[in-house]
Order: structure tokens, then C-alpha cells, then sequence
């Protein structure tokens, strides 16, 4: 029972952030608790229900191909080199296109995919690059790496597939707010420095490895920076906006209870408006429930990272969905921090965990991926010896 605890530790902090986002969402909707509850629930048990499914339908055939490695014709590396060919063809015909057509078919600077009528938007497509598609192929690079039994040779090749995928994923989704950038900018380092951690980090040279993650998180730094020199309008705008925002936190903080719903500030429409605006369980907590809720909902978020961070398993390095599971490890863990902090006045716009409806469709998602990933971890604990175990 011990080991299934961090499960049941998250599965419970995930209910209580359904049912405070579904207060959360009362401030918007002029519905019934209980209707837009039953809502949230079945859309978010849809969602995990879809995750358990596509685990069990997608993992035993990746333990398949896993045994079947002597008999591949192409290694894991030249299959990424593979793809990789094939997406810089897709890249420069989607430039080609992009100068002739304009009007009628747009890759990089809109925050949709347009091809003729079709808009596709990228705020959908932004989950699944960052924290499916990029881990999963970095994973499978160093993957191939190992395979090569970690050739310094190989390196050049490594260091130019992880390049071209990152500015790939650059280009898709540069027209998405600076906010979004930011998160796609620290996913992708910190997916790098797992999969380092994993696969190269006692084979190959620190001085090495130390001087490309300079180089990686130097051209990071270079295509934020570049960006933001154009969004310098929006920063000065932001400044108007930051004063107006901490006056509303400060009203809100004052006009806060111990204990129960301020009328006051529910009855402020500008309040109102602002919590709805702002998008925050933490606010809109203090607002119907008062400082014992916004402290027991701190807690709650402490405990769920501590919980979830513990479906990363103990030897969790050792799995071989280490890198994917990191990657969604980290956008919970920013999401609670930033989104905490963004809740206090401090202007890092980041949702909390499960706060609206795409945030509880894809964090759900992760969390359901952790624990498939640490339920499968246990299965294989109880398949080793015990003393392999001590060994490791």
C-alpha cells in the first residue's frame, strides 16, 4: 500500500484542483456548481482515461521494437537522421510557400497554422510539441547514441539533430506569447540536461557536455532576446498594466477574510472582472474561501509536486521513459511556482496547474503519463532481484 501512496496522494490533489477550478469558473459562467463540477470531472476523467489507454495500447509495442534492436537495418540515430532530413525539406516548403502565398498559407508568423481556409492554432499544437513530440526525439537521439556505444564520432551528428529540432520548434511556435516562448525555451534545456543525466553524462567528457549546454542555452537566450526587442511596446504597456494589477492584489489581499467568502469583493465587479481576467484558483480562493484556503491551497500545490515527483520513481533515471516523464515533471513544477507567484502580483504570466480548460485537459494528460510510468516502474521492481536492487 506504502508504494501505491504517491498515486493516491495525487489522484486526491488532482480532484481538489478540479473542484477549485470549477469555483474558479463560477466567477465566469452564471451556471450551478454541481453542473459545471460534473462537467470538469467527466472532461478531465476523459482525458486521463485516454492517456491509460493510448499507454496501453502504445507500450508493448515499444518493448517490442526494443527487443528486436540486433535485427534493425537502420540504428535509432540514422532513423533520426531520417527524419531529420525530412523535416528540414518539410521547413523550407513551408517557406517557399509561406513567400508566394502569403495571404493564403502561413507556418511561422501567426498564432495559427493557415493553409487556405484551414486555421489550425498553435496554443493546441504548443502541449504536444513541447512535451510529447521534442522529448520523445531527444530521447530517441541519445537513445541511438547508446546504440553507437556513446562514439565520440557520432557527437556532430547529435549536436546538429538537437539544434535543427529546437529551432524547429522554435519557428512553429515563436508567434505564441512571450510567456509561451519562455516555457518552450526552459522545457527544452532541461529535457537536454535529463536526457544528458541518463544516457552521456559518465561517458563522455564534462568539459564537453558543459560547453554545449553553454552553447544550447546561449542560442535560447539569443532567440528570446531577439523577440523581446520587438515586444518592447508590449513591455511598456505591461508596466500600465503591472501598476493596475498590484492594486488589485493589494484590494484583494485587504478585502480578504480569515475565514469564508468576502462579499465585499464579490459584489466589486471590477474585482470581479480582474479574477476573471487573472485566471487564478489562488485569488479567487481568497475571494469565496479566505486565507485558510488560499494557505491550505498552497499546501495542496506543495504536496502534488512532492507527490508527482515521486512517480518519477526511485530509479527513475534507469526507465526508459525517464526524459518524457522529466520534460512533464518540469511543466507541472513551473506552472506551480511561476503560477504561485503570478497569483501574488509578480508578473510571470503562467497558469496554475488545471486552471482553465486546455490546462486541465493537458496537465491531466501528464499526470496520467506519471503514473502509468510509475505503475510500470513497480512492476518492474518486483521483477528484479532483491539484490540488484541494493546495488543500485
Amino acid at each position: 500500500m506504502k508504494r501505491f501512496l504517491p498515486i493516491i496522494i495525487s489522484l486526491v490533489c488532482w480532484v481538489i484542483f478540479i473542484v477549485l477550478s470549477t469555483l474558479n469558473a463560477l466567477l465566469h459562467y452564471k451556471a450551478n456548481f454541481i453542473m459545471i463540477l460534473f462537467v470538469y470531472v467527466l472532461f478531465a476523467g476523459a482525458a486521463m482515461g485516454a492517456t491509460f489507454i493510448c499507454w496501453k495500447i502504445f507500450k508493448p509495442r515499444t518493448e517490442v521494437l526494443e527487443e528486436s534492436t540486433d535485427d534493425k537495418e537502420l540504428s535509432y540515430l540514422d532513423y533520426s537522421m531520417e527524419l531529420i532530413a525530412n523535416l528540414a525539406f518539410i521547413i523550407l516548403f513551408c517557406c517557399l510557400m509561406q513567400l508566394q502565398s502569403p495571404n493564403y498559407f502561413d507556418v511561422f508568423f501567426e498564432k495559427y497554422i493557415q493553409i487556405g481556409s484551414l486555421r489550425i492554432s498553435k496554443f493546441y499544437m504548443f502541449p504536444i510539441v513541447t512535451y510529447l513530440i521534442v522529448p520523445l526525439w531527444f530521447n530517441l537521439i541519445f537513445k541511438g547514441l547508446k546504440e553507437k556505444n556513446f562514439d565520440n564520432n557520432y557527437g556532430s551528428s547529435v549536436i546538429m539533430q538537437i539544434l535543427i529540432i529546437t529551432l524547429a520548434s522554435y519557428l512553429l511556435l515563436m508567434a505564441l506569447p512571450n510567456s509561451w516562448c519562455l516555457e518552450l525555451a526552459i522545457i527544452e534545456i532541461l529535457t537536454v540536461v535529463a536526457a544528458i543525466r541518463k544516457y552521456i553524462w559518465k561517458k563522455w567528457s564534462k568539459k564537453k557536455i558543459s560547453i554545449f549546454m553553454i552553447g544550447y542555452v546561449y542560442f535560447w537566450v539569443f532567440a528570446l532576446t531577439s523577440r523581446f526587442n520587438q515586444g518592447i511596446r508590449y513591455i511598456l504597456h505591461l508596466s500600465t498594466y503591472l501598476n493596475t494589477s498590484i492594486n488589485y492584489v493589494k484590494m484583494i489581499f485587504n478585502g480578504g477574510l480569515l475565514v469564508g467568502p468576502s462579499s465585499q469583493l464579490l459584489k466589486n465587479q471590477n474585482i470581479t472582472q480582474f479574477l476573471v481576467d487573472r485566471n487564478t484558483y489562488i485569488l479567487s480562493g481568497l475571494c469565496q474561501g479566505g486565507w485558510i484556503m488560499v494557505i491550505a491551497i498552497i499546501i495542496t500545490l506543495f504536496v502534488f509536486l512532492c507527490s508527482t515527483y515521486r512517480l518519477l520513481g526511485k530509479r527513475g533515471i534507469s526507465n526508459d521513459y525517464y526524459v518524457l516523464c522529466k520534460a512533464v515533471w518540469c511543466g507541472l513544477a513551473l506552472r506551480v511556482i511561476f503560477g504561485t507567484l503570478y497569483s501574488f502580483g509578480i508578473m510571470i504570466p503562467f497558469n496554475l496547474p488545471f486552471s482553465n480548460n486546455l490546462s486541465l485537459c493537458i496537465d491531466t494528460m501528464g499526470l496520467g503519463l506519471l503514473i502509468c510510468n510509475y505503475h510500470s516502474s513497480l512492476h518492474k521492481d518486483k521483477a528484479l532481484p532483491n539484490d540488484n536492487k541494493t546495488n543500485e
